[in-house]
């Protein structure tokens, strides 16, 4: 028995012992890889144009994906989560014994796009996975698990690379998430795992598949107006830090802290809530914590009252991670899944893509405080919109 285990019903324990393990793994990987690929750029001379191509590279996965994924249909949604992982994962070590910053973009690249294409089977599979009862809860719980191993490995792996061992910290990075994609094959039996299906999509079907379903289509207006503003203020956040603020490592650490702790107590608190009262209250609950941070950053008078935006920080990052995948479940059939899933992350990734090059481009003209007042007009006009139209998106 692990903690929470005893929280989710019987019938999804031995998936949730096996998810909650693969996510620790999980954790390890990403809290020793993602937080130091962009200084390892910058450090070796990376230019402003490959420093762009790597903050926006998760992004760029996912809208590069997106005419893949058809191609897919067919394959058993678990070995299109775990299999290609085994390989991509553990690749991330040779960015250690890399010194060209094309190099290492090309490494991480290809490793963002592995880890695209699994999102939309992944999204398939919680539907086999967990029951209905118990799918929330469990999926809060395994976050839990993740978040916690995931600040450890950034924290340690800060530490090993001021020691000199960025090759070690990246090969455990890899070790990982070998491991955790090898574990995962085990949640499901391989008879069990849903078969993966995705049309082919023109710009026009996405277009009409999107209208055609009236809560999905009400999900993307509100989250696409949400997410341009959410993704202004990660964009001009380190300017108005170093150059409104002149914030120390110090006080950045201990902002950083709040969002992980409230991060890692929300998962298990907000999959709890949407338990009781749907996907779409729990997206409305992290969407208006959200809608405040730019506002809250933009009136702090001093370092201190950045403590309450990086604390809603740690509930919207929670609660939209886990009621995104719950909304989509509930909105379409379990064969049609696939198909929005990556409809959905198609627009997840031109969202970021686009916010990611223009805050580049044109911070230094517009100004800092200017960025974070319209994040603030786009945030809160996501929240109006989903607000106002809730009851045409409603989560059944």
């Amino acid at each position: 028995m692990i903690p929470f285990s005893n929280r989710v019903p019987e019938e999804d324990h031995r998936a949730f012992l096996i998810d909650a393990v693969s996510a620790s793994y999980y954790g390890l990987y990403i809290g020793f890889l993602l937080p130091f690929i962009p200084v390892l750029m910058k450090r070796i001379g990376a230019d402003p144009f490959q420093m762009g191509l790597c903050i926006a590279a998760p992004f760029l996965a996912l809208v590069m994906s997106f005419p893949i994924l058809p191609h897919l249909s067919g394959f058993r949604a678990l070995e299109l989560v775990s299999v290609p992982c085994l390989i991509a994962r553990p690749a991330v070590a040779l960015i250690g014994l890399c010194t060209n910053p094309w190099l290492i973009l090309g490494i991480y690249m290809v490793n963002q796009l592995v880890e695209g294409l699994g999102l939309a089977p992944y999204t398939r599979l919680l539907k086999s996975m967990y029951s209905d009862r118990g799918r929330s809860s469990a999926m809060g719980f395994v976050r839990t698990y993740q978040a916690i191993f995931q600040i450890a490995a950034a924290a340690l792996g800060g530490m090993m690379i001021d020691r000199g061992m960025l090759l070690l910290t990246l090969t455990l990075s890899g070790l990982s998430g070998f491991i955790s994609a090898a574990n995962f094959l085990r949640v499901l039996p391989r008879e069990v795992s849903p078969i993966y299906t995705a049309s082919v999509y023109t710009p026009y079907d996405v277009y009409r598949t999107v209208i055609d379903c009236e809560p999905f289509y009400w999900l993307n207006v509100t989250l696409m107006l949400f997410g341009f503003g959410n993704l202004l203020v990660v964009g001009v956040l380190p300017t108005v830090l170093v150059e409104h603020f002149s914030i120390s490592n110090t006080s950045l650490g201990i902002l950083n802290g709040c969002t992980n702790i409230m991060l890692v107590m929300c998962y298990a608190i907000i999959g709890r809530f949407i338990y009781r009262f749907g996907p779409q209250r729990g997206m409305l609950l992290a969407l208006t914590a959200g809608m405040l941070i730019p506002w809250l950053v933009l009136l702090a008078p001093r370092t201190g009252y950045l403590a309450i935006p990086y604390l809603l920080y740690g509930i919207m990052n929670a609660g939209v991670d886990l009621s995104w995948l719950l909304c989509i479940i509930a909105f379409v059939p379990a064969d049609l899944i696939g198909s929005y899933a990556a409809i959905y992350t198609l627009m997840m990734g031109l969202r970021g893509f686009i916010v990611t090059m223009f805050s580049n481009l044109a911070l230094p003209v517009i100004g800092p405080f200017v960025f974070l007042f319209i994040a603030g007009l786009f945030t809160t006009a996501g929240v109006a919109i989903g607000a106002i139209n809730r009851q045409r998106w409603r989560a059944q």
